[in-house]
């Protein structure tokens, strides 16, 4: 009888120990993820703010010219 409750208490345990381990492992998981997530999103961001700054290149090229020329005008550089 002994025998048998201590063979039931063995396995009880090692059940436990493999959910805690799989829970674990479970996590660790998740925050991999998260941060594969937060990486391509950052990427898709960056390509545009690239694409954005290749298509607009010519006004924006304007634009900081004309800034550059009013700030010299404004300090007789």
């Amino acid at each position: 009888m002994l025998e048998r409750i201590n063979t039931w208490i063995m396995k009880l345990y090692l059940r436990q120990e493999n959910f805690t381990h799989e829970l674990k492992q479970t996590i660790k998981n998740q925050r991999g993820a998260g941060a594969v997530e937060y990486a391509l999103v950052i990427a898709v961001i960056v390509t545009m703010v690239v694409a954005a700054a290749a298509v607009m290149r010519e006004p924006l090229e304007a634009f900081f010219k004309a800034i550059i020329a009013k700030v010299r005008e404004i300090f007789g550089i």
